[in-house]
């Protein structure tokens, strides 16, 4: 269950799938920091001036004050959408994109320090259940499908179908990760309906 923002094209998704762990690495948190962008600009860019506009379009650009992942994190902590968990759980998400993206030779999810830093993730220990949904495939049979459920009193929830097996990969544990915040973060998805803001 990923979801990307709109005009990313389709077989960006796919490489998530298919893709090297370093493609996963990079790509996967590059969606997410896509979407923890638009919140915040949702949050503090009310003039769609020319010149607001202009205003909003330097602060978030590469050198801009809120051009980088990190800067974007701690500005979601000091706005409320990330609890202390998900905090430590993006800039770990970060660290290991940086390290795939620079030092790609060699590197996978198999490497021990890249499995004890994906050891480190904390919201998917309670934010990720067995899902309850099940889809018809087109020859009949019923699969466990990835879902999401909302909680109004505390936040969002990844199912998936055997998730156990999931998390018991360093891969695993990341994609998991980056897959929730990509739920709490997705502005079309319908949890907008029951929750005013992502907090995770």
């Amino acid at each position: 269950m990923w979801f990307a923002r709109d005009g990313m094209p389709l077989e960006t998704i796919a490489e998530l799938d298919g893709g090297s762990d370093r493609t996963v690495a990079v790509v996967a948190t590059a969606i997410v920091e896509s979407f923890i962008q638009d919140a915040i600009k949702n949050d503090l860019c009310r003039d769609q001036s020319k010149y607001g506009l202009e205003v909003e379009a330097n602060s978030f650009s590469p050198d801009g004050v809120l051009g980088t992942f990190g800067a974007k994190i701690s500005l979601a902590f000091h706005l409320g959408y990330l609890t202390e968990d998900a905090h430590r759980d993006l800039l770990n998400l970060k660290y290991l994109r940086n390290k795939f993206a620079h030092y790609s030779d060699n590197y996978s999810f198999d490497i021990q320090f890249i499995k004890d830093r994906c050891a480190n993730f904390r919201l998917i220990n309670s934010r990720v259940k067995q899902t309850t949904t099940f889809l018809r495939a087109t020859d009949g049979s019923v699969i466990k499908s990835e879902s999401v459920s909302v909680n109004e009193r505390d936040g969002v929830y990844l199912n998936l179908p055997e998730p156990a097996e999931a998390l018991k990969t360093a891969k695993g544990r990341f994609v998991a990760t980056a897959k929730l915040f990509c739920v709490a973060f997705n502005p079309q998805h319908h949890i907008r309906d029951q929750i005013t803001k992502p907090t995770l």
